[in-house]
């Protein structure tokens, strides 16, 4: 925009009407300096004083607050500080392209590490916990033909006869005991 005749000697200056994060119906008006380098290309105002364009951008502004200024808005007209800055503080968004695929060597050497840990970890608690050799858990090792026919000459019970004989066992237990307690407290 240009600047009307001053004793600073300023020819022109750049308006933001800035939005803050979280709080877009309460604009803050900037009058800038400057731009930075590389920054979006900025229009000026049409013959009617109304925005041409739009640039979305994330920027920082120090500056001096001038004073409240008017504007008018769709609902009628609002006031909101007016800053005075030498030029934004602003920092190009990063395009996201395709992710870089992983290191396979990395991803390899992660995965052979963790190999040797888990080695080392296994070996440790079998150490200090006194692993049992596989041999005494061999079937062979352990049962001879002649333990099974020990096995023949057991009276082996049903389930439910089985079951039957140890709800019984448990009925006479509590009774054994709540009689007991009685007498405990009756004396």
């Amino acid at each position: 925009m240009s600047a009307p005749t001053n004793i600073a000697g300023i020819d022109g200056y750049y308006k933001f009407i800035v939005s803050l994060a979280g709080h877009s119906d309460d604009p803050v008006l900037v009058y800038a300096l400057e731009l930075p380098e590389g920054f979006p290309e900025v229009k000026d105002l049409n013959v009617d004083k109304e925005v041409t364009d739009l640039v979305d951008v994330d920027v920082e502004f120090t500056g001096y607050f001038f004073k409240n200024a008017a504007y008018q808005a769709g609902d009628g007209i609002r006031v909101a500080p007016l800053v005075l800055a030498k030029e934004p503080t602003w920092t190009p968004r990063v395009a996201h392209g395709e992710p870089e695929p992983p290191n396979w060597y990395l991803v390899a050497a992660a995965a052979f590490g963790m190999a040797i840990l888990g080695t080392a970890i296994a070996a440790f608690v079998m150490k200090r916990h006194g692993a049992t050799p596989s041999q005494h858990y061999a079937s062979t090792a352990q049962v001879r033909p002649s333990q099974f026919a020990a096995l023949a000459d057991e009276d082996v019970k049903e389930p439910r006869e089985r079951l039957g004989e140890m709800s019984a066992a448990n009925t006479n237990k509590d009774r054994d005991s709540n009689e007991s307690s009685s007498n405990t407290s009756a004396q």
